[in-house]
């Protein structure tokens, strides 16, 4: 009986959105949610954001220049302007339509205005060109790129939407050298790294990146292999991983940053 309520929900869900506001430690800032991502949107809770809460409490310094990559309604996006204050910068790419028009009603609100946030409807891959995206059965939190294969949270394929797809490298071109990036692609984790060449060898931020565990190996790889450390980044110790955790800090080798963080860094 829970499944079919919960389908029932899910099928109603589907195109609703309505306006919210983040945690009191985040302004209150206004934001346009929808349970056609996830229901978790319906609770009065945000429990469920507790990680991207912590991320851009820890890692998210005034000024800073944060690329939110895979941006869905805007909950990590709005926290990380917020902590970065008017003189910082937010660019945050999301390749689904309907979550990105939400994401430009949460820009546009006039209580957003000294937030400076960028939204690039497009998806983050490893060349540029056009890409096949899958949008879920289920909610569109699940989205994923045809060419990273199916997630089993997606409950199938509501349809196929025929996206642009960036690299992060190209964003160079357009927009500021970040301080943070922010990966959450449901299994694209490695083609989006394997586009950022330039970004991480020349560049070096640090990322905050959701791993599963079918992409573990490569993205471990990849990041050693451009000398970064890796850390838990929902854990506030400075134990260094030999590999990738499901929310994985990666941090330069240069850096002293851990992922305990800045340190209080309010905003």
């Amino acid at each position: 009986m829970h499944a079919k309520i919960r389908l029932l929900l899910e099928r109603f869900a589907r195109g609703r959105a309505f306006r919210s506001r983040l945690p009191a430690s985040f302004g209150g800032r206004p934001i346009y949610v929808s349970p056609d991502s996830a229901l978790s949107y319906l609770k009065a809770s945000w429990t469920a954001s507790d990680d991207l809460f912590s991320a851009a409490t820890r890692y998210v310094r005034p000024g800073a220049c944060v690329w939110d990559i895979g941006g869905n309604v805007g909950v990590f996006a709005l926290a990380a302007a917020h902590r970065a204050g008017s003189s910082g910068r937010v660019i945050t790419v999301e390749a689904d339509p309907f979550l990105a028009s939400l994401l430009q009603r949460t820009v546009l609100h006039t209580r957003n205005q000294d937030l400076s946030i960028s939204v690039l409807c497009a998806a983050a891959s490893s060349a540029s060109g056009l890409a096949r995206f899958n949008v879920a059965a289920r909610g569109r939190s699940s989205n994923a790129l045809e060419q990273a294969g199916a997630r089993v949270t997606a409950g199938g394929v509501r349809y196929v939407q025929v996206v642009p797809a960036i690299t992060l490298d190209q964003l160079l071109a357009e927009f500021a050298r970040p301080d943070l990036v922010k990966i959450d692609v449901e299994g694209a984790e490695a083609m989006v790294l394997e586009g950022a060449e330039r970004l991480l060898s020349e560049h070096r931020p640090a990322l905050y990146v959701e791993v599963g565990e079918e992409q573990r190996a490569q993205v471990g790889e990849i990041l050693k292999r451009h000398r970064y450390k890796l850390f838990d980044g929902d854990v506030a110790d400075a134990r260094e991983l030999d590999a990738c955790a499901w929310n994985t800090l990666a941090v330069p080798q240069e850096s002293s940053m851990t992922n305990a963080g800045f340190g209080d860094a309010t905003a």
